[in-house]
């Protein structure tokens, strides 16, 4: 989230959230701030990514009509339709088994770095 405007006591934020509901930002800012808000907007309907596991797909992969090849935003995995996680996929250039232990690698650094 980039910035939020204040407007009457109420706050509209500038930019899309994605694959968020508004009941988990609504206790966010309040786990944060201590202040209950009402979060509106649509929340969008999204397809489970085959290889973290979020809901960050906007659609899923359908090979027979070409469509469907989401990038998930939180770790890197094309949509290619593969649900075998050893299966190297060019695409890709991995499994779905290497991206999930690069990413386990990656959330833990974050807290080693000095």
């Amino acid at each position: 989230m980039k910035s939020l405007i204040n407007v009457d006591n109420e706050y509209e934020c500038n930019e899309l959230i994605h694959g968020i509901s508004n009941e988990y930002l609504s206790d966010l800012v309040e786990m944060i701030t201590g202040t209950r808000v009402h979060v509106r907007g649509e929340v969008e309907d999204l397809y489970k990514c085959p290889c973290c596991g979020y809901k960050t797909l906007s659609e899923k992969c359908n090979v027979d009509e070409s469509t469907g090849y989401d990038i998930c935003p939180y770790c890197g995995w094309e949509d290619d339709g593969t649900i075998e996680i050893d299966k190297y996929r060019s695409i890709n250039k991995g499994s779905i088994n290497d991206y999930r232990h690069e990413l386990s690698a990656k959330q833990f650094s974050k807290w080693l770095k000095g």
